[in-house]
């Protein structure tokens, strides 16, 4: 008599929100890759839906949307948390990989109490908030994802006694999305992709860095890919400087938009605050759109070989090292296509999605296997 066949591994993944950017593309890659592996996957959000939450059910993913919306009492958000509580505990999860969510983490010590169900938090920026929700029950965690290497030693100050992992994100390479290089012939652009907020970000150095390059007589424009906070104010700076038939306010796009404005641009301009390990960082290496980003110690550093791959620019203010930076490449063509060429061979041989779900894949495998 035949054996049932064992029912696949239910996997969790729950974030706060699922705006465009870096973690929420991180999420749709591993999601996809674990789903091709054989687990059931899905994607739960517990507080704002985002203008990427559609892009869940597109990917091939099952989506969940727990709306936080109008629950501006103490008493409502206790009632939220009940439901989220609630729901769970209904779903019997093997494994819930838990990114950002105050409400998935509160759950923490009563799955590890009353359920078998293993819990894993993921991190994946160096902001503080990041540990205080990721890190809020430590002890009651099974595992900890930090996503590069700087995360991974902060993580290990913030909880010294957790089981903490370093898993690097991948990205898909251009070729598997049948996509190629298309900056033959086209005008030099410069590129910044991402959520528009200053704070982390630092888009508000964009429109002088721009400025400064027009007026050095370089015929260049910049096309800015997302949304965000200051995306109001950003425009309006640009205004201000009469920049507005230089730049280009492309939205929220797609990942194939995103993959196809990359291969048509030759510099991508990253002057971050702080990042955790940039998703759009890899994203350009691998489609040879060259990065200028701010010198992050063990976050950028370990990505960008500097004057090779890209360059690493000392602050995020530096206006004259980005404008010096931009200037070399727009006149050096040829060193900018030979640059070009090793970026993306590094990052396709570096940060494969295969490399990120097989590790990720192996740890809930050793999670399930410890039950």
């Amino acid at each position: 008599m035949a054996k049932p066949e064992k029912a696949p591994l239910k996997v969790g993944m729950f974030t706060y929100a699922f705006h465009g950017g870096g973690m929420e593309m991180a999420l749709l890659r591993l999601g996809k890759y674990l789903q091709a592996q054989g687990m059931d996957v899905e994607i739960t959000v517990f507080s704002e839906r985002g203008a990427w939450f559609d892009q869940i059910g597109e990917a091939g993913l099952k989506s969940v949307f727990l709306s936080h919306s109008g629950l501006e009492t103490k008493l409502q958000r206790t009632f939220h948390y009940l439901k989220a509580l609630t729901y769970i505990f209904r779903k019997k999860y093997d494994v819930i990989l838990l990114n950002h969510t105050r409400y998935g983490q509160r759950a923490v010590p009563f799955l590890r109490r009353f359920s078998k169900t293993k819990t894993v938090s993921v991190l994946h920026n160096t902001d503080s908030s990041i540990f205080e929700i990721g890190l809020m029950h430590a002890s009651s965690l099974d595992a900890v994802v930090a996503v590069g290497p700087l995360v991974e030693e902060l993580a290990k100050q913030w909880a010294p006694h957790s089981s903490i992992y370093q898993i690097r994100n991948g990205v898909d390479l251009p070729q598997t999305l049948g996509l190629k290089e298309e900056r033959q012939g086209k005008p030099f652009t410069l590129v910044f992709v991402g959520r528009l907020e200053h704070a982390q970000k630092g888009v508000f150095f964009l429109p002088e860095i721009l400025e400064t390059c027009l007026k050095q007589g370089l015929n260049l424009r910049l096309v800015i890919a997302g949304t965000g906070p200051d995306e109001d104010e950003l425009k309006k700076l640009f205004q201000e400087k009469n920049l507005l038939e230089a730049v280009r306010f492309a939205g929220s796009l797609q990942t194939i938009e995103v993959y196809q404005l990359l291969l048509s641009s030759h510099v991508m301009l990253m002057p971050s605050f702080f990042e955790g390990f940039s998703v759009v960082l890899l994203e350009a290496l691998v489609c040879g759109c060259l990065p200028l980003v701010t010198r992050l110690e063990n976050i950028t550093t370990p990505v960008i070989k500097d004057g090779e791959t890209g360059f690493l620019i000392d602050g995020n203010d530096n206006i004259d090292m980005f404008v010096e930076k931009i200037t070399y490449l727009y006149i050096h063509r040829d060193l900018l296509e030979k640059m070009s060429r090793k970026a993306s061979h590094t990052a396709a041989a570096d940060y494969s999605v295969e490399a990120m779900g097989k590790k990720y894949k192996d740890l809930i495998l050793h999670l399930v296997n410890q039950r």
